[in-house]
């Protein structure tokens, strides 16, 4: 991540294999994407955003969406 560039996130989950599901599914679709891990690493609590470039905020947010759908996800 460059200090020119912009991330928004796009999915937040406290499971760490949902993120990681997240972040593979928007690369799989040619889009950039990072997690940015928030989990207290003694107790276990706390949130792993995914994130995406700006220009990539809306393709992420449909994909997000069907991504949450397919599996259920509030």
């Amino acid at each position: 991540m460059t200090q020119d560039q912009e991330w928004t996130v796009v999915f937040s989950t406290g499971k760490t294999h949902l993120a990681a599901m997240a972040e593979q599914h928007l690369q799989n679709a040619g889009i950039p994407a990072i997690q940015m891990n928030k989990k207290d690493s003694s107790y276990l609590f706390g949130q792993i955003d995914v994130m995406v470039e700006n220009s990539f905020v809306n393709e992420a947010l449909e994909l997000i969406n069907q991504f949450k759908k397919d599996l259920e996800i509030e």
